[in-house]
């Protein structure tokens, strides 16, 4: 029961996530701002599915992207700072890390198959953790919108570079962000959209960060954790966050 219980409400929460994508943005007082301009590339559903699953990553990684710094920052939170439309580099290497030692949906590249190669003589063993170097380009390309730059890495304690693979001392890594460790296993963490427009060259996406647990007598329990505020540019095929806020 308990399992049927949970499979349904999935399945309700998606279905519930793609009618919320199909529905066209109500006109208000704001109708001139929403009409979408010429040079402002389309944004898919597919685009919106992949955005709101970036979204709840980041939720859990305590990630916020702006141009200002929002104000009551916790000490485990991290915020990427945009200058002329860019992150730093430093900032894009910490999160795709993060979100490949942490996140179980992160692409592992477009190869089917990885062997982690054999480790050197000279790697310690209390580097764990083997990423190639391409599986971060995919995961900073789509959950950025920018480049894997290999430049910060000597910044970063715990890693050991070895031809296109980073080794990684995860316990220490970890132990060095302040960022509360996330178990995939106890909750399911889903992004619904209540406003998704284009504004100038822009997208706009407005919504809530929904957690869905076990409640009493193995009933599911749905409840929104924050709401967010997301604004992202297309460039080339991928989009890159602007801004990201959440609690807003």
């Amino acid at each position: 029961m308990k399992v049927i219980c949970t499979h349904l409400l999935l399945s309700v929460a998606c279905f519930s996530l793609c009618l919320a994508l199909s529905v066209p943005v109500r006109a208000d007082g704001n109708a001139a701002r929403l009409l979408p301009s010429e040079d402002v590339a389309s944004m898919t559903r597919a685009d919106k599915l992949l955005l709101l699953s970036n979204v709840a990553s980041l939720w859990k990684l305590h990630v916020k992207v702006g141009s200002v710094q929002p104000d009551g920052m916790k000490q485990y939170e991290t915020f990427g700072l945009v200058k002329n439309g860019q992150l730093s580099p430093s900032f894009v290497a910490r999160t795709a890390l993060q979100i490949m030692l942490r996140d179980a949906d992160a692409p592992k590249s477009s190869a089917p198959e990885w062997q982690a190669p054999p480790r050197p003589a000279d790697v310690p063993q209390r580097y764990d953790f083997c990423i190639p170097l391409d599986h971060l380009e995919t995961v900073a390309r789509e959950w950025l919108g920018l480049p894997f730059e290999t430049s910060p890495l000597s910044q970063i304690d715990g890693i050991l570079r070895k031809g296109n693979c980073l080794y990684v001392d995860s316990q220490r890594l970890l132990n060095s962000w302040p960022c509360p460790m996330y178990n995939p296993n106890e909750h399911d963490i889903f992004a619904q959209p209540f406003k998704v427009y284009p504004e100038r060259d822009t997208w706009v996406m407005k919504g809530e960060v929904w957690d869905i647990r076990q409640g009493t007598n193995d009933a599911p329990d749905v409840s929104v954790c924050e709401t967010f505020h997301m604004v992202v540019k297309k460039t080339d095929k991928h989009w890159r966050i602007l801004a990201l806020n959440f609690g807003v």
